[in-house]
C-alpha cells in the first residue's frame, strides 16, 4: 500500500487505492502488464460516449475490505 500511496498522492481515496490494487494483482495474477494490455475494442467504443463515466454513488458499492483481501 506504501507504495502506491505515497506523499504525492497522500489524499487518494480508498476506492480509488482499492481499484488500483485490485488491478495490479488481477494483472500479476494473470502474468499480464499494463504495457502491452490491449484495451477491448467495446471498450474504447464506449469512452468517447457517454455511456462509460455515468454518476455512480461510490458508498452504494461493495467492495471487499483490505482485510478480507489479505487473509
Amino acid at each position: 500500500m506504501s507504495i502506491i500511496k505515497n506523499k504525492y498522492r497522500n489524499k487518494m481515496s480508498s476506492y480509488m487505492l482499492n481499484a488500483i490494487m485490485t488491478i495490479r494483482a488481477a494483472f500479476r495474477r494473470n502474468k499480464n502488464c499494463c504495457y502491452n494490455y490491449e484495451v477491448p475494442s467495446e471498450l474504447l467504443t464506449k469512452i468517447h460516449s457517454n455511456d462509460t463515466y455515468t454518476s455512480i454513488n461510490l458508498e452504494d458499492l461493495d467492495f471487499p475490505s483490505f482485510e478480507t483481501l489479505f487473509i
